[in-house]
């Protein structure tokens, strides 16, 4: 949202500080080809910047001035190149008050611009020293350049180009938008005035329309503004870096007085993908929110944020800090939230269920707090399901194998979840599980372990059975009652049981030793015989 801001002052502001400094000139543009020289020495002590121009021209049908092949040169302390430039500038005038020496502009069209916004790492742009240029700096209290106010009915920018590179990030980032489009009307350097912009992102589209102004001098220069936001199919990709993808969809409302944006908004997102190892959700997400940006800190409050999964809800809560990651505090709530649509977002997050299993049923609830950077993950999180299914994967058939255990019930396809709890911690994106418990049919399972960045699983797990059937009671006779520990390995959509042979040896020891009368009774009450 800051990004649009700036591509709005770079796209509609440039050509107007321009004319500001045509302002001064035009006393020779009456002949035009005797004073060109002195034209461009007047924009260049305007904008602060060295200016060529083509040819320099009237034209009567209508009564315009025509500057052909404008160029802008970059800030020295970006680089050097053009900053911006312009196929054609046409500014309609009043013959009339030319020839007395005076400028009247009823209209302004800028045909094919092309804008290069640069942010360094200190966060500085290079339109800053631009929209604060030499004559704005050296005016009395910051004012733009001496003279009367400009006004111009009209101002139109067709077939725009602008491209962002943004270094002042953790990565860098370059976009690039293009077919930009703006009308300004009833400008005044003054007051405020009406806008409305459109740009391409992909095959989406954002348009912005509202009121802006008047501009603010300062280091950053300040544009307030009231504007509403409509997104249509933006390709997030091109829009956010390549950490998102997806197509985003929406209205935005911003209330922007220059130092803090006020943002309200309901988007969609289709075909999201918020992982490198993520595929396409299969269902669209959507994000009603209440947010403010401080532009001085880069600091994004997230009053009010809920995202929707079909009709399952989670709350989103603290801020993001662009210019210190290590600052940044996330709240996540969510409460029964369906798994059978959780699911279907899980893949976009990297997240792929064993043997491609999905949920028929069950609830979510679960509780996180995460800082700093979130790729990698840094936080805590808890979560709890119950009475879930999952089908496709036996969890039952698994740890039977395993764990040679007899009286738990296998063949089937599915896994009967009736209870899972646990805790996980995010260290750079490894992931370490404590007290997980979970409660199928005829057994508990319970243990922790860790999974590596790269989603490699490394835990130790143990299994009770619960079963009243006889072939559990024989088991857990067997066994002293304890429980039979294994092991998951391999990743999350390819999960590898293996038995803990050592941990089971020492298990059966201890409940060889000293169970012998004890397995005899609990035998002969299974088998109803009678002891003489």
């Amino acid at each position: 949202m800051p990004r649009s801001i700036k591509i709005i002052v770079a796209t509609v502001v440039v050509p107007l500080v321009l004319v500001a400094g045509l302002l001064f000139a035009i006393p020779y543009f009456v002949n035009v080809d005797a004073f060109g020289g002195k034209v461009v020495q007047q924009i260049e002590a305007t904008l602060g910047r060295k200016v060529t121009v083509g040819a320099i021209h009237l034209s009567l049908m209508p009564p315009s001035l025509v500057i052909e092949k404008l160029a802008i040169s970059e800030d020295p302390k970006f680089g050097s190149g053009d900053f911006a430039t312009v196929d054609s500038l046409k500014v309609r005038v009043s013959l009339m008050a030319l020839f007395n020496r005076n400028l009247d502009v009823s209209s302004i069209q800028a045909e094919r611009p092309s804008i290069k916004l640069i942010k360094n790492a200190q966060g500085v742009m290079n339109i800053d020293s631009l929209a604060g240029g030499a004559a704005g700096k050296n005016a009395p209290g910051g004012a733009a350049a001496a003279g009367p106010p400009l006004e111009i009915g009209k101002l139109q920018l067709t077939d725009g180009t602008v491209v962002m590179d943004d270094l002042s990030g953790p990565k860098a980032s370059h976009q690039k938008f293009e077919h930009v489009k703006a009308t300004v009307g009833n400008f005044s350097s003054s007051t405020p005035f009406d806008f409305l912009v459109s740009l391409n992102v992909g095959e989406g589209t954002i348009e912005t329309s509202g009121t802006a102004g008047p501009i603010q001098q300062g280091d950053p220069p300040m544009l307030p503004l009231k504007s509403q936001l409509k997104l249509d199919k933006v390709d997030l990709g091109q829009l956010a870096g390549p950490d998102l993808q997806g197509l985003l969809s929406g209205i935005v409302d911003i209330d922007d007085d220059g130092k803090v944006a006020k943002v309200d908004g309901s988007t969609t997102v289709e075909k999201l993908v918020a992982s490198p190892k993520g595929r396409a959700a299969a269902v669209p997400v959507l994000a009603k929110f209440q947010v403010e940006y401080t532009f001085t800190s880069e600091v994004l409050a997230m009053k009010n944020v809920t995202i929707n999964v079909g009709q399952s809800q989670g709350q989103l809560s603290g801020t993001l800090n662009r210019k210190n990651p290590a600052l940044s505090r996330i709240n996540l709530k969510a409460e029964n939230a369906a798994l059978v649509e959780i699911g279907k977002l899980l893949p976009a997050l990297g997240v792929i269920l064993p043997n491609n299993s999905s949920f028929a049923s069950g609830v979510l609830s679960n509780a996180g707090e995460f800082h700093g950077s979130l790729q990698p993950l840094n936080g805590q999180a808890t979560l709890n399901v119950q009475n879930a299914k999952l089908t496709g994967f036996s969890v039952s058939d698994k740890v039977a194998t395993v764990a040679k255990l007899a009286g738990i019930q296998t063949g089937g396809k599915d896994t009967e979840i009736q209870s899972l709890k646990g805790a996980a911690n995010f260290v750079n994106g490894a992931a370490t599980f404590s007290n997980l418990v979970m409660v199928i049919p005829g057994v508990t399972i319970s243990g922790g372990g860790s999974m590596s960045p790269d989603g490699h699983l490394d835990m130790k797990m143990q299994a009770l059975l619960t079963s009243a059937a006889a072939g559990a009671q024989i088991m857990n006779i067997l066994s002293a009652g304890k429980p039979v520990p294994f092991f998951v390995r391999g990743t999350m959509d390819n999960p590898t049981f293996l038995p803990d042979v050592a941990g089971m040896a020492k298990n059966q020891v201890s409940g060889i030793t000293g169970t012998a009368s004890g397995a005899e009774k609990a035998l002969s009450g299974l088998f109803g015989k009678k002891k003489n």
